[in-house]
């Protein structure tokens, strides 16, 4: 029979092996390349091939779409993943949120489109299952692999040139207004309104005591006018406030008119990532445009 020492030291071995097992399913967040494969699935002029499309896609619109494909995902499921390569990556430009990661879990089978927050209208969360299991799957499970990501990548592109974002080499649209501003601009409407009130009564009663003329043409304001008056002047204020709080679509639109003569200025440069050379697979070396958080995506099985 064994002694309590002994099985006290089996059961100690055994916490220590799961405990390392559990640890190591924790897939790491791979260096960023336009085109990441792990699997050794897609060829080296496969992988080119997919890099010039989205290569082309930044250069016009400035906007960075990555593909990926990992063996497995580990302990996480492939949405707990995607949004991890997500955001170590910086996906998209600083302030715009423009960028888009197709990723594919071989051994999983399961693939995942994750959206940038500036990216939603262009391609919402409907869209990207649609993409996922109507047009990249199928070919996937026939072994067409790199068309099924070639197809993917088409329609994606397809979609965020579609949508009306600044020009490359602009600057971000504004800061969405807070509420702690709404709250501030509405205690200065009203505010500014009882001192209105406060200074129309006192100016009435003080035309009243002397005697002053009430016709039409020289009546004192009345306080309902006055209060209508400083109503208008806090909507106006409120108004021109909430235009930098606009939707992601309509801001891109704004931003890339207002910044136009800035872009010509800027024209010749990429979007937000730097390129620099090939490795040995093919794809280029690459590095986030300062993108903050995804904002949707969806999920399907292969």
């Amino acid at each position: 029979m064994k002694s309590l020492s002994q099985i006290f030291a089996g059961l100690a071995a055994g916490a220590i092996c799961f405990m390392g097992s559990a640890q190591a399913q924790i897939i790491a967040v791979p260096p960023m390349v336009q085109v990441s494969d792990l699997t050794g699935t897609l060829s080296d002029s496969d992988k080119a091939d997919l890099g010039a499309k989205v290569q082309a896609l930044e250069k016009a619109k400035g906007s960075q779409l990555a593909v990926l494909l990992v063996p497995t995902t580990g302990d996480e499921d492939i949405e707990q993943y995607a949004h991890r390569v997500f955001e170590s990556w910086h996906l998209g430009r600083k302030g715009i949120d423009d960028g888009v990661l197709l990723i594919i879990a071989k051994k999983d089978k399961h693939l995942r489109i994750e959206v940038g927050r500036g990216l939603e209208g262009a391609i919402p969360d409907i869209t990207a299952k649609r993409i996922g299991s109507d047009v990249i799957a199928p070919e996937w499970k026939k072994g067409n692999y790199a068309v099924a990501l070639s197809v993917g990548v088409d329609m994606l592109a397809k979609l965020i040139t579609d949508e009306p974002l600044p020009k490359v080499g602009a600057k971000p649209a504004p800061a969405l207004t807070t509420d702690g501003d709404v709250a501030l601009i509405a205690c200065l409407a009203f505010g500014l309104g009882g001192l209105a009130l406060l200074w129309v009564f006192i100016r009435n009663r003080k035309a009243t005591s002397q005697g002053a003329p009430t016709d039409e043409g020289t009546r004192p304001e009345r306080p309902r006018d006055m209060a209508h008056t400083a109503l208008g002047a806090a909507l106006a204020v409120r108004a021109a406030r909430a235009g930098s709080s606009s939707p992601p679509r309509r801001r891109a639109a704004e931003s890339s008119s207002s910044h136009s003569r800035s872009d010509d200025d800027d024209s010749s440069s990429s979007g937000g990532g730097s390129f620099g050379g090939s490795d040995s697979s093919g794809s280029s070396s690459w590095s986030g445009g300062g993108g903050e958080s995804a904002g949707g995506g969806a999920s399907s099985d292969l």
